[in-house]
């Protein structure tokens, strides 16, 4: 598995997860933490899988360029969710 084919495994993982969430019925303040929980558990998971597979392989600066990508698209389908978290 390439480093692009991880992080677009992630999203969609991401998205899937959060998906799946009853938006309608939960308690707005429960559901962000859920939403950030299952975030939360999934960049770890990416992050183990990352350095087993990849940290060897690149410098600091592909690294950190990485991970800004999975923030990025992760900020984008939790701001795209049927919910706004904002105060």
């Amino acid at each position: 598995m390439t480093k692009e084919q991880l992080l677009e495994s992630y999203l969609i993982n991401l998205r899937k997860k959060l998906n799946a969430l009853d938006y309608a019925s939960a308690d707005r303040e429960q559901l962000a933490e859920l939403v950030f929980a299952i975030k939360h558990q999934m960049s770890q998971r990416l992050n183990e899988h990352f350095q087993q597979h990849f940290i060897d392989d690149l410098s600091d600066e592909e690294i950190v360029t990485f991970f800004e990508s999975v923030k990025k698209g992760a900020d984008e389908i939790i701001a795209a969710l049927p919910v706004d978290f904002s105060d």
